[in-house]
């Protein structure tokens, strides 16, 4: 019995070292809080989009799909323009504003390529709503009887984005 009393003593532990110990820990923790995280999503990192949205019009020379990501006011986006026949395909980036139904775009770098007779316009884009939506552009397009360049307002029907 005296064995066991011994063994219960000598484990208890100094209530006082305890204190010290749990003392000791908080000034030597020198660890500092972690970096906060960064304002934008670091390369390969892809976050959630409040909403994306895809168009596509195939009656161009070129299959053109337009993906474009919704903000509160801002959107972001590309053009991929691949013409039929060939593996030949660039895209676009963009950036802009949203008023309503219109979006206001600017291309990063280039226009993106969509025939040999039609530029892209800076002119705004508009998202018409309906049984199916459909995003509306006027490009700059070159008539082949007058030989003269005229804006045309281009349908973009909304598709599933892959």
């Amino acid at each position: 019995m005296t064995g066991l009393i011994l063994l219960l003593f000598g484990c208890s532990s100094n209530p006082s070292n305890e204190k010290e110990s749990k003392k000791d820990n908080i000034i030597t923790d020198t660890t500092t809080a972690p970096p906060p995280p960064p304002a934008t999503p670091p390369p390969g990192v892809t976050m959630e989009p409040v909403v994306k949205k895809c168009f596509l019009n195939n009656r161009l020379k070129h299959r053109t799909v337009v993906t474009i990501f919704f903000g509160d006011n801002e959107v972001v986006g590309n053009v991929t323009s691949e013409q039929p026949g060939s593996n030949n395909k660039t895209t676009e980036a963009f950036e802009g504003t949203t008023s309503g139904d219109k979006l206001t775009i600017q291309f990063k770098e280039a226009s993106p390529i969509i025939g040999s007779d039609s530029k892209w316009t800076d002119k705004p884009w508009t998202i018409k709503k309906g049984e199916r939506e459909t995003l509306v552009i006027a490009i700059r397009t070159r008539n082949s009887q007058s030989n003269k360049w005229e804006d045309l307002d281009y349908q973009f029907i909304a598709v599933d984005c892959k």
